[in-house]
């Protein structure tokens, strides 16, 4: 495997960490992060994680080199993309009435 697709993947598989680690807390109700609640640094970073980290990996997925490991990367990124990035965008902007 080259460098540059060890990179790729070690970067998505950190997305993914950072992605299932906040839905562990989330569902268990530690932080409550919604764009309706309070405001802080440490939220809406969160909230921007979510919904450029699954891209950021999309298009690094895109760019792998491997066979059958690109679609799985793919695949995933997809998957969170739909069942993460857009909700949390779509409350965004809902908030922002844009």
């Amino acid at each position: 495997m080259k460098k540059t697709n060890r990179i790729y993947l070690v970067i998505n598989i950190v997305i993914w960490i950072f992605i299932l680690i906040f839905l562990y807390h989330y569902l268990n109700s530690m932080w409550q992060v919604s764009p309706y609640g309070a405001h802080n640094l440490f939220t809406i970073s969160l909230q921007l994680g979510l919904i450029f980290g699954p891209l950021i990996g999309l298009v690094l997925s895109i760019l792998f080199k491997g066979k059958y490991l690109k679609y799985v990367l793919i695949f995933v990124n997809l998957i969170i993309i739909y069942f993460i990035s857009f909700p949390f965008s779509y409350f965004w902007l809902s908030y922002l009435k844009v």
